[in-house]
């Protein structure tokens, strides 16, 4: 964060010196600039109109100008405030004190608690109470609030024939792919992407139904959750199972076009888990035990790490798959193409190489069910957009054979690593990571700057999204109990003795060497006396 304000300053210190260029000098042209003012404030503010004409009439008298230069600068100050905004600019010395506090040593809790916290009462009020951890399958996404929801929604499928016949008829530019060379598959696959687009138009032609559409989601296990913890991000709790239900009982069927499990997994991935499913009903039925999907918006930066750590403590080894979707700036290919990571590189560590994992995804039917590019190799994580230039992004893209670059996967990856190795993730945790590309930095027609047209981003961005749910919506396999000192017995000399009263034993021996270690003795003595293997 500070990086990235930092960088912001200082390229707003450029801009304002290369403004007062153009306005040297200032000792002419700041008392004309004035004059030009008077003129407004006398006119009264309300003829916008007017005191455009009035400030174009006013800069044109600055020699440097171009009508380009004076047309700019009524364009960023549109509401007829270019000349006072022009002003501050000029009389201002440009110069920034940064000040940053020091991390406080005595412990607070933080908004990233806060929200977890606030998370935790809403899963539990969703799933109400959970008999034991293995009684419970969770698979977290990491992507935004509008497409997996969508996805998913029992309102917007239901909705679906009335929203396309509506929007054609209101809204044909949304259709404009299909004076595209598209082939049937993908003209199928943008038919129903571009029904999502669509609901912002409907949504405000038809305010109403945007409660109707809260209330059809909650009774069918769909609930948000809003960000109040200064995160900036936002939660929806999705109960597949109640989901999964109301969709045979009331008669609606999830996105077409999300694809069957073992169509999107690689040929020698898992194969003991592939059963061949083609069936819909079969693949995608409720399963016997507790089943949620946790989506959160999009983290900025190091936050995806406390986000992360987070999660996984609330949710333990119950989580089943941590799944990251999002854009990226591409090295290579266009916008709209698809990255598949195979490591990321931690640009603020000194090139540390993090695996992505991304084991189960075949990128063969990422590409087939996309009809796009898809782009594999190393992504790099970034400390700020701006930091880049072109020299530093050629040496990654030439040297590291970087495909492209993001802001928060290592992150999530260093929470992800360190919660399996504490132990708080089991080993068993999928973790795939997805991205589409919604710029290209090395070239200028198609940078940040530029607008993404709907052809552009809709597409890839539900097509990664559909791949995702058709490994998050295939029922999970009945897990196996964990191996705990509370459940394991043994056998000594023939007879099986419960560990649970040697556990105890044991934490006491544990305690007793780090604070009382001339007890230590007296309690292995014991130990052995009951059995000398357990004191082993």
């Amino acid at each position: 964060d500070y990086m990235d304000i930092i960088s912001n300053l200082c390229v707003h210190t450029i801009e304002a010196k290369k403004l007062k260029n153009k306005f040297r000098p200032l000792s002419l042209t700041v008392p004309h600039l004035e004059k030009g003012m008077k003129k407004i404030r006398i006119l009264g503010g309300n003829d916008i109109e007017e005191i455009k004409r009035i400030e174009k009439e006013t800069m044109q008298q600055v020699p440097r100008l171009s009508s380009h230069d004076i047309d700019s600068l009524q364009q960023l100050w549109p509401s007829g405030n270019a000349l006072k905004c022009v002003m501050d600019q000029l009389i201002q010395h440009g110069d920034y004190n940064i000040f940053v506090d020091p991390a406080v040593r005595d412990y607070s809790i933080s908004g990233d608690e806060r929200w977890a916290s606030r998370l935790r009462v809403a899963a539990e009020k969703l799933l109400g109470r959970v008999p034991n951890m293995n009684a419970l399958c969770v698979d977290l996404i990491s992507s935004n609030t509008h497409s997996v929801l969508n996805l998913l929604s029992p309102y917007v499928h239901k909705k679906y024939p009335e929203i396309l016949s509506w929007g054609r008829e209101n809204h044909p530019d949304v259709f404009s792919y299909e004076g595209k060379d598209t082939n049937q598959s993908d003209s199928d696959m943008l038919k129903s992407s571009m029904l999502y687009p669509l609901l912002v138009h409907w949504f405000n032609a038809f305010p109403e139904e945007i409660n109707k559409r809260k209330e059809m989601e909650a009774q069918h296990g769909i609930v948000e959750v809003q960000e109040k913890d200064v995160t900036g991000v936002s939660v929806q709790l999705i109960d597949l199972n109640k989901l999964k239900r109301a969709k045979k009982k009331y008669n609606f069927e999830f996105d077409p076009c999300i694809p069957f499990p073992d169509s999107c997994r690689k040929p020698s991935s898992d194969s003991a888990a592939s059963n061949n499913c083609t069936d819909s009903e079969e693949c995608f039925k409720p399963s016997e035990n507790k089943h949620i999907l946790v989506n959160i918006d999009y983290c900025f930066g190091k936050q995806a790490e406390n986000i992360m750590r987070s999660l996984c403590l609330i949710f333990g080894k119950c989580v089943r798959s941590v799944n990251i979707l999002g854009k990226a700036g591409a090295l290579v290919g266009n916008r709209g193409d698809i990255l598949f990571p195979t490591h990321l590189l931690d640009e603020s560590a000194e090139g540390a190489m993090l695996p992505s994992d991304n084991t189960d995804v075949d990128p063969d039917s990422l590409c087939e069910l996309s009809n796009r590019p898809v782009h594999i190799g190393p992504v790099i994580t970034v400390e700020g957009t701006l930091l880049q230039n072109k020299n530093l992004l050629y040496f990654y893209e030439r040297l590291w054979h970087a495909v492209g670059m993001e802001m928060e996967g290592s992150f999530y990856r260093k929470a992800i690593d360190q919660a399996k190795m504490l132990g708080i993730l089991g080993r068993h945790v999928k973790v795939r990571m997805l991205y589409y590309v919604s710029d290209t930095p090395l070239k200028p027609e198609s940078s940040l700057s530029q607008k993404m047209g709907l052809y552009e981003g809709v597409p890839p961005l539900y097509a990664i999204t559909r791949m995702i749910l058709a490994f998050v919506l295939e029922t999970p396999a009945p897990q196996k109990e964990e191996v705990t000192p509370e459940n394991v017995s043994f056998s000594i000399g023939g007879k099986r003795k419960n560990w649970k009263r040697k556990w105890k034993s044991l934490k006491t021996c544990v305690r007793l060497s780090l604070n009382q270690p001339k007890k230590l003795k007296k309690c292995i003595n014991e130990a052995e006396a009951e059995s000398p293997r357990s004191s082993t």
